[in-house]
């Protein structure tokens, strides 16, 4: 049974209210300013040559991959069955889809080549997985506020009431 308006607390929005354009423009959205900071973070301290330019441009693409790949599984499969998603859900899954981007990079290297440099070994991977964990919550909160907090919740089907 899914969720009635006055069920929901409000830091949740029930699934079927949710705009499911929003949705996966923000899930392709939410991890570009993360990424920015972190590349303009990384230039700071090695410069802006052109092989850092291109492994800025490759990690970018590799999270907005991984974001519309992660998130949309995540909201097909779990918030579509339960009716609904919260801002802790959301901001769990940016931690989450951070935190394993450099493991599914590290994966999907004999494939891709995502950052024009190859990712030596898994270890690197744990470790840049860690330090990624604030850059996801930030790309979680983006994503509730721009994809599923905005959600208008709607009535819903009055017909049952006058049967």
């Amino acid at each position: 049974m899914r969720p009635h308006v006055s069920e929901l607390r409000p830091m949740q929005r029930r699934w079927r209210d949710l705009g499911k354009r929003r949705l996966f423009v923000s899930l392709a959205g939410a991890p570009v300013p993360p990424v920015l900071l972190g590349v303009l973070i990384i230039f700071a301290f090695v410069g802006a040559s052109e092989p850092s330019r291109r492994t800025g441009s490759g990690i970018l693409l590799a999270a907005i991959a991984w974001s519309l790949i992660a998130g949309s599984a995540y909201l097909q499969i779990v918030s579509r069955w339960r009716g609904t998603i919260s801002r802790a859900e959301c901001i769990i899954l940016g931690v989450i889809t951070a935190a394993t981007l450099p493991t599914v990079a590290f994966l999907a290297s004999p494939f891709f080549d995502w950052t024009g440099e190859n990712i030596s070994g898994r270890g690197v991977g744990i470790f840049l997985g860690i330090i990624l964990v604030p850059f996801g919550l930030l790309g979680g909160w983006i994503f509730w506020r721009l994809g599923v907090r905005p959600a208008v919740a709607t009535i819903g089907d009055l017909v049952p009431v006058f049967d």
